[in-house]
């Protein structure tokens, strides 16, 4: 199973997804879904569809928002159609059946890694713009703390340099100060810069 079998079959999954009248949502059939995932019988689909479900009511997750129950018209070889029950899916419902299908058919393995690897880079996306939200953060506090600077030395019987506020002695001063003596230096600190706004 290399990289190109797993891209090939997922590509042709989204050739069998199909999209509300809106456009606005993607939703598989689990009937259309079956074949490609190499089932046979809707018999021994419908068990990994209710493992499925189980799994997805055990996270917390609304059974209905991913798994549709409906009825469709079909086509038969000879023409005539009939009404069959199938079941509208999401993605997740399709990665949630994917998960609890048959491992030894070779489709099912294919869309297990799929997912696994969708997985992953979510992960590492999700934790980068995480970092990027941290450094952003950073930045905004090191200006903020850059124009704060000159309001920041308070005399209150001490020199200014004794008061002055630097990020690397913040700690150290906070632990050789008291509650009542930190707290009337926040509260002066406070006035002072009412004052200058």
């Amino acid at each position: 199973m290399n990289r190109d079998e797993i891209t090939r079959k997922t590509s042709e999954l989204s050739t069998i997804a199909h999209t509300t009248e809106d456009s606005k949502v993607e939703y598989w059939y689990a009937r259309e879904l079956m074949t490609y995932m190499g089932y046979d019988r809707w018999e021994n689909f419908s068990k990994a569809i209710t493992r499925a479900k189980q799994a997805c009511d055990n996270s917390g997750v609304s059974v209905e928002s991913h798994f549709r129950d409906t009825t469709r018209d079909v086509t038969l070889g000879s023409g005539a159609t009939r009404s069959i029950a199938d079941v509208k899916l999401t993605r997740y419902a399709c990665y949630l059946i994917a998960q609890n299908g048959d491992p030894k058919k070779e489709e099912v393995a294919l869309l297990q890694s799929y997912f696994a690897v969708q997985t992953r880079k979510t992960e590492i996306i999700e934790q980068r713009m995480g970092e990027i939200s941290r450094l952003a953060g950073r930045e905004a506090l090191a200006t903020a703390e850059k124009k704060l600077y000159p309001y920041t030395q308070i005399t209150h019987n001490k020199t200014a340099q004794e008061h002055m506020y630097t990020p690397n002695h913040a700690a150290e001063r906070r632990q050789g100060c008291d509650t009542g003596h930190r707290k009337r230096c926040t509260a002066q600190a406070m006035q002072q810069l009412s004052a200058m706004l």
